[in-house]
């Protein structure tokens, strides 16, 4: 199942200047997984040692979480990433 992934504009340097990608899965792990697969140098970025996601991950608007990133996705589904960031 191919789902459509949307990335922030921070990221796009490390995926080609491309805003948004079609990658295969079942799961929203699944799909980073392969968006990883398909931009290598965004791999580093999407999780830290432990496996957890250092990036802000959005599945239809609504925040993904530790263990909701085996949450099932269908074709109508998006995913949206973004880098945290703070300020002030």
């Amino acid at each position: 199942m191919s789902v459509v992934v949307r990335m922030s504009p921070i990221l796009r340097a490390f995926t080609d200047n491309t805003s948004m990608a079609e990658v295969r899965g079942a799961t929203v792990r699944e799909c980073l997984d392969n968006l990883a697969a398909k931009f290598p140098r965004l791999k580093g970025y999407i999780y830290d040692k432990n496996g957890n996601p250092m990036l802000i991950i959005l599945l239809n608007g609504q925040a993904v979480t530790g263990n909701k990133l085996d949450t099932k996705v269908s074709g109508s589904d998006e995913i949206s990433v973004f880098i945290p960031v703070d300020g002030g």
